[in-house]
């Protein structure tokens, strides 16, 4: 079966849609033809990430923590992507409004795709639910071990999903994405764009550790691509979208400098006992699933990145003003 004839029919709700990643699947949906509904209370995403001329989008916008708007969203719709979510409390702020965001407003997508007869839901998890399990490389397999409250909601999310499934004959499957970079995120969603932001304005870099720390990045376009592709298939339970490539956090920090044609100036500080070293995907189910693998390269994007972020320096300003490198003050965040 070709994967145009195996692709859902019908309007698809993504909510979050507005969101760094959501906007790049409400992207590559229509690219593909498809109807697509966006439910989004515009808290963190932008109308201006949407094409909101073309005919087949129609932009809800609404907060997931209200069922009734959820239902009002997910009625007519033929599969859900849910993407919203809050990766954290800001400085000071509750931790409880972000669990109640990421755990009853799934809930609420949840029941509401029962009541709307919905069954197939694609959904963000993360690879935070692996946390401190042992070894290099996670698959789908791994008894995930979270250490942080974003890691212990995607694991519950990911409870809820299964419960659903066996009680009311849904179809989910929990994407469990690994750090992924690329257009439109914010500096405070990962730490791609912090870097790019620190380095531009010539500051340096403290690293917690060695610097040897290994993670696993995938391009937003390939992560919007493993997405849809994992929507249409029918698998359900949970599977890692990364590159399955792994890159240190020094070679990150390199890589970010090259891109930006600086040579950063590193500092390191000792481990603290929370700064858990994530590892890679193991990608053997991702391509098994979607028929897809990672095709863009780090560098690439990182490249496409540092383009696009120089070249709104320069509409912005006509005098380009430089700051030395100094060794003090150190950031004062460190990865």
């Amino acid at each position: 079966m070709t994967a145009a004839a195996r692709r859902i029919a019908g309007p698809i709700l993504v909510t979050g849609g507005a969101g760094f990643i959501g906007s790049h699947v409400v992207e590559a949906l229509l690219a593909e033809g498809r109807e697509v509904r966006v439910l989004d209370d515009l808290s963190t995403g932008r109308q201006s990430n949407l094409p909101l001329h073309d005919p087949n989008l129609e932009l809800v916008a609404g907060d997931i923590t209200d069922a009734a708007i959820v239902v009002e969203a997910m009625r007519g719709a033929s599969a859900c992507i849910h993407l919203a979510a809050q990766p954290g409390p800001r400085a000071g702020g509750d931790s409880c409004d972000v669990a109640m965001v990421n755990l009853l407003g799934f809930i609420n997508v949840l029941e509401a795709a029962r009541q709307c007869h919905v069954a197939r839901i694609a959904f963000a998890s993360s690879a935070a639910v692996y946390g401190e399990a042992e070894g290099a490389t996670f698959s789908e397999t791994t008894p995930p071990r979270p250490v942080t409250p974003a890691g212990m909601e995607a694991l519950l999310a990911e409870g809820y999903a299964e419960l659903y499934r066996r009680q009311h004959g849904l179809r989910p499957l929990g994407l469990r994405y690994f750090p992924v970079y690329g257009p439109r995120q914010h500096v405070r969603g990962g730490i791609v764009p912090d870097l790019l932001q620190r380095l531009d304005a010539r500051r340096p870099i403290l690293l917690r550790g060695d610097g040897h720390q290994q993670q696993d990045f995938i391009h937003v376009e390939d992560a919007a691509h493993a997405t849809l592709a994992a929507l249409d298939s029918a698998e359900c339970g949970v599977l890692n979208v990364g590159s399955g490539r792994a890159t240190s956090l020094r070679e990150l920090v390199s890589a970010v400098g090259f891109a930006l044609d600086v040579k950063p100036m590193m500092h390191f500080a000792p481990a603290a006992a929370s700064n858990v070293a994530t590892g890679v995907a193991d990608t053997t189910a991702l391509r098994r699933v979607t028929g897809l693998s990672p095709a863009r390269s780090l560098r690439s994007g990182l490249a496409m990145m540092a383009s696009d972020r120089l070249a709104r320096r320069r509409r912005s300003t006509t005098t380009l003003r430089v700051p030395l490198m100094r060794p003090e003050p150190a950031a004062r965040r460190a990865f």
